[in-house]
């Protein structure tokens, strides 16, 4: 008598749906609250005076924007970009956790149609 038995490869553990699941939310992460920042926030809540774009994050320390200098736009203040960095760090958090489950999810997804016969 003898079993049909599907091997499993490394790659279809579960503990690389957890690593893919934080290596992918970070990296979606990362990559959105970047551009937000660089698209929305820098250039428009204030021009940088020695710009390293595109290496630029919204985790920076603003007072080391506000002695270099750094020119605010109109209508901004430092508070208000204090308070819109705090909203991109807990997006960040969001974005990370939401990416890595849904990523995580889906693996496991696609890992289990795979086993099954």
């Amino acid at each position: 008598m003898t079993t049909n038995v599907k091997r499993v490869y490394a790659w279809q553990h579960p503990a690389m749906a957890h690593v893919g699941g934080i290596v992918v939310g970070l990296l979606l992460a990362l990559f959105l609250t970047w551009l937000g920042w660089t698209t929305q926030i820098e250039g428009r809540a204030f021009r940088c005076t020695d710009d390293t774009y595109p290496f630029v994050w919204f985790r920076e320390n603003l007072e080391v924007h506000r002695q270099a200098g750094d020119v605010l736009g109109a209508g901004w203040t430092w508070e208000r970009i204090k308070a819109v960095q705090d909203l991109y760090g807990y997006a960040f958090y969001f974005i990370w956790l939401l990416g890595g489950v849904s990523t995580y999810l889906l693996m496991r997804k696609g890992e289990s149609n795979k086993l099954m016969p």
